[in-house]
C-alpha cells in the first residue's frame, strides 16, 4: 500500500494572539508547503501588529516534555523547527530532549531573541544559554540584531550593526562556531544597492541580501527590498518554510533558496492587516476550490451564471405539458424530429470527444454516450412511426434555427476548445434530460400512461442514469484540476448550452413558428 502521509514538522515555540508570528505562522507555513504541523507551546504572548504587551512562559517543564514526548511516540517527527523558547529552562530542556530523542537529524534553530516590531523576546543574559542549542542545528537563522546579540556573546566582544555584506559574513562565521552545520543571516533589516553599496533611502532598485554559510562557502541570496509594514513574522514564517523543504527531502541551499522565494512573495502579496507591522500572506499559493470535493456538479447548477436558466430548463412548461398528457401532437412531433437531428450532431460531438480524450477512460465514456444517444435515436424512430412518419421523412426533416445554432455551437467548441471545454458543452443535454423528466415525474398533475409517458420513463431510466453518472465522474474528477480564471470559462460554456436547451424546447412548443 502506498505510504499517503506527508512530512511531518514539529514547531517548539510561543503562541502569538494576532496570529501572525509563533506557531500560527509555522503551522500556516508548514501546511501550504504540504507538511503536517505539529507544534509544543512554550510560552504564550499577548500581541498584534504594533508590538508585544505581556508575555506568559510555559513554566512547567514537565508538561513541555509531555507535549514533546506526545508527539515524538506517535506521529513522529521528521524535522524539528524552534523560535521563542521563553525562558532558561525550556531551553535546557528542548535542548536535552532533542540530544535524545532527534540526535543528528534535521533541525532548524530561528533564535527568537526580538519581534519584527523590535520587542525583546529573550532577556540577553538568557542568551549564553541557546548557544548549546545551536550545536544540535542542521541550520540558524538568526536576523541582524540577533546576530549582532549572539556573535557578542561568543566573542566576549560588542559587534556593531553591519553595514556591509563582509560584516554580515563576519557574524556568519562567528556564529558558525557553535557547532551548527549551516548558518543564515537573514538580511531584511539593511538594503544595498544592486552593486551592494549602503542604499540611501531615495535609492532605486534596492535589494536584500541573505548570507548563507557552511563554515567553507558564502553564498549571497540577493532579493528585491519591497517597501512594506507587511513583515510581522518573517522570521518565523522562513525557517518553517525552510524546515518544511527540509523534511520533503531537499538539501540545505534549495530548501534555504525556496523558503527566501517563499518569503519574497508572502511579503509582497500581504493584506493591510493590523496598525502596525502586518502579517505577510501565508497562504498565498493555495487555492481554495469554491466547491466541496465531489460536489462541483451541485456547486455549477447553483452558479449565478447558470442558476436561471438551468431552473427554466428542468423545469420547461414543454416537459411539465409532456408529463400532464397536455401538449399539443404537433409540437411533440416537431420536438422528435428536431430532437432526431440534434441527437445525430450530439453523437459527432461525442465522437470528437473521444478522439480528444487524454485516455482511455474518457474515451470509454464517450462511447457509453454514444450507446446511449443510439438508444435515444431509437425511442424517436419507434414514436414517429407510430404516428406515420417514415424514417426516411425523419431523417430528411428540415432542421430548425433553433436546432442549427445549438448543434453547431457544441461542433464549435469541440473543434476550437479542448476535451474539457467539450465535457461542458454537452453536459447540460446529458443532465437536464434526467433531472426534468423526474420533474415532470413529480408533478402533481403527472398522468401515469398518457401517450407521452414513456418520454418520461425513458429518462427516469437507471440506464439512462448511468450515462449522466459517468459524465458526471469525468466533470467531478476534472474540475478541481483547472485554474480559477478557466473555471469560470467553462462555466460559461455550459451556461450558454442550457440557454439553448430552453430555446429549443421554446420553439417546440410554440410548433416551430
Amino acid at each position: 500500500m502506498t505510504d499517503t502521509r506527508p512530512p511531518s514538522v514539529l514547531t517548539i515555540a510561543g503562541s502569538d494572539s494576532s496570529g501572525g508570528a509563533g506557531i500560527e505562522a509555522d503551522l500556516k507555513t508548514i501546511t501550504v508547503h504540504g507538511c503536517y504541523g505539529m507544534t509544543t507551546i512554550t510560552g504564550l504572548t499577548a500581541q498584534n501588529t504594533t508590538g508585544v504587551e505581556k508575555i506568559h512562559p510555559i513554566e512547567d517543564q514537565g508538561f513541555i516534555t509531555a507535549c514533546l514526548d506526545a508527539v515524538f511516540s506517535d506521529v513522529g517527527v521528521d524535522v524539528v523547527k524552534t523560535g521563542m523558547l521563553s525562558s532558561q529552562e525550556t531551553i535546557t530542556t528542548v535542548t536535552n530532549y532533542l540530544k535524545k530523542h532527534h540526535a543528528n537529524k534535521a533541525s532548524v534553530i530561528d533564535p527568537v531573541l526580538c519581534s519584527t516590531s523590535g520587542s525583546t523576546l529573550f532577556p540577553a543574559e538568557y542568551v549564553s544559554v541557546y548557544l548549546e542549542l545551536f550545536g544540535l542545528a542542521t541550520i540558524v537563522t538568526p536576523n541582524i540584531p540577533e546576530a549582532v546579540e549572539l556573535a557578542s556573546v561568543l566573542e566576549k566582544k560588542k559587534f556593531e550593526t553591519p553595514k556591509t555584506v563582509q560584516e554580515m559574513k563576519d557574524l556568519a562565521v562567528s556564529i558558525h562556531k557553535t557547532g551548527a552545520k549551516w548558518v543564515l543571516i537573514k538580511g531584511g533589516h539593511l538594503s544595498f544597492t544592486k552593486d551592494k553599496e549602503p542604499a540611501k533611502e531615495n535609492d532605486t532598485d534596492k535589494v536584500v541580501i541573505d548570507v548563507l554559510y557552511d563554515g567553507k562557502d558564502f553564498t549571497e541570496l540577493v532579493m528585491p527590498y519591497i517597501t512594506t509594514k507587511s513583515t510581522h513574522g518573517t522570521g518565523c514564517t522562513l525557517a518553517s518554510a525552510i524546515a518544511s523543504n527540509l523534511a520533503k527531502g531537499k538539501d540545505i541551499p534549495q530548501a534555504v533558496l525556496e523558503g527566501t522565494q517563499y518569503i519574497q512573495n508572502a511579503i509582497f502579496e500581504a493584506h493591510p492587516i493590523g496598525k502596525g507591522h502586518g502579517p505577510v500572506n501565508h497562504t498565498y499559493n493555495m487555492r481554495v476550490l469554491p466547491f466541496q470535493k465531489g460536489h462541483f456538479l451541485d456547486y455549477l447548477l447553483s452558479h449565478p451564471k447558470v442558476a436561471p436558466a438551468w431552473k427554466q430548463y428542468v423545469e420547461h412548461p414543454f416537459v411539465m405539458q409532456l408529463a400532464k398528457g397536455d401538449l399539443k401532437p404537433e409540437c411533440y412531433y416537431y420536438f422528435l424530429q428536431q430532437d432526431y437531428l440534434y441527437l445525430r450532431h450530439y453523437a459527432r460531438a461525442a465522437a470528437l470527444s473521444g478522439y480528444k480524450a487524454k485516455n482511455i477512460a474518457q474515451t470509454a465514456a464517450a462511447g457509453v454516450i454514444i450507446d446511449t444517444i443510439q438508444s435515444e435515436l431509437g425511442l424517436h424512430i419507434d414514436h414517429c412511426k407510430e404516428n406515420g412518419m417514415s424514417l426516411e421523412e425523419l431523417e430528411n426533416s428540415e432542421e430548425g434555427l433553433q436546432c442549427y445554432a445549438y448543434t453547431r455551437y457544441l461542433i464549435d467548441v469541440g473543434a476550437a476548445e479542448d476535451w474539457l471545454a467539450l465535457q461542458f458543452a454537452t453536459s447540460p443535454c446529458l443532465f437536464g434530460y434526467g433531472i426534468a423528466a423526474r420533474n415532470g415525474k413529480n408533478h402533481p398533475e403527472y398522468k401515469p400512461g398518457n401517450r407521452y409517458s414513456s418520454w418520461i420513463d425513458k429518462y427516469v431510466d437507471p440506464k439512462f442514469g448511468c450515462a449522466t453518472e459517468t459524465g458526471r465522474a469525468l466533470l467531478e474528477e476534472e474540475a478541481p484540476k483547472v485554474s480559477p480564471e478557466r473555471l469560470e470559462e467553462l462555466i460559461e460554456i455550459f451556461a450558454t448550452a442550457t440557454k439553448m436547451e430552453v430555446t429549443f424546447w421554446n420553439k417546440a412548443l410554440t410548433l416551430g413558428e
